[in-house]
């Protein structure tokens, strides 16, 4: 996840550095004012882009989050060892120390309940 973002982070900077050599005054090493105009589009686009894939990831999320809680009412999600049926109890509740457990995303965006107490996980 941090390599996608880094590299979405120099192209963005490579085409930044292109725009302002341009638009450089070669002679005066001045630049023309057409550039700030160009990079405000640019830097507005690059947010604009960055907000709707943020929005899309937790519209994404949501679904599975839904998904999950319907699959769990019918009986039909497997999880924790041996596949086990998970029922709404044990989604909500540590199975080994009782604690609530906490919603986590992990990096292919799989929600996984992890217990605050003894750490254990469950998809």
């Amino acid at each position: 996840m941090n390599k996608e973002k880094l590299l979405e982070r120099q192209a963005f900077e490579n085409n930044i550095q292109s725009t302002i050599n341009k638009y450089k005054d070669k002679d005066k090493k001045l630049f023309k004012p057409e550039l700030k105009t160009d990079l405000y589009l640019m830097i507005d686009a690059y947010k604009r882009m960055r907000q709707a894939r943020d929005e899309l990831r937790v519209d994404y999320r949501m679904a599975k989050v839904q998904r999950d809680d319907l699959l769990i009412e019918n009986n039909e999600l497997k999880g924790g060892k041996g596949n086990i049926e998970v029922d709404i109890h044990q989604r909500n509740n540590c199975r080994e120390c009782g604690k609530k457990l906490f919603n986590y995303f992990n990096a292919d965006d799989e929600l996984i309940l992890r217990c605050p107490q003894c750490q254990r996980a469950y998809w």
